[in-house]
């Protein structure tokens, strides 16, 4: 019969990195998209609040993705 638990469903909608207000200045959020909503209600409680160690972690894994794409590359100097 599909999705009746229309409340769980708007809530999910509504999770992404537009709604939390924590990835309005972060230059990686279109690259986690807000995080991963069970890590933040793992941790906080709740989908919408951002799992703070896991962003940071993230934003490492994806500098350091960067760098090495672009060394490799040949663009980055080395």
């Amino acid at each position: 019969s599909g999705v009746t638990n229309t409340e769980i469903q708007s809530e999910f909608a509504a999770c992404n990195v537009y709604a939390h207000k924590e990835c309005g200045d972060c230059w990686a959020r279109l690259y986690c998209a807000g995080g991963c909503a069970a890590n933040n209600y793992h941790s906080n409680g709740d989908i919408n609040k951002v799992y703070d160690f896991g962003c940071m972690l993230h934003r490492k894994r994806i500098e350091c993705a960067l760098m090495m794409e672009a060394a490799r590359d040949g663009q980055a100097g080395f």
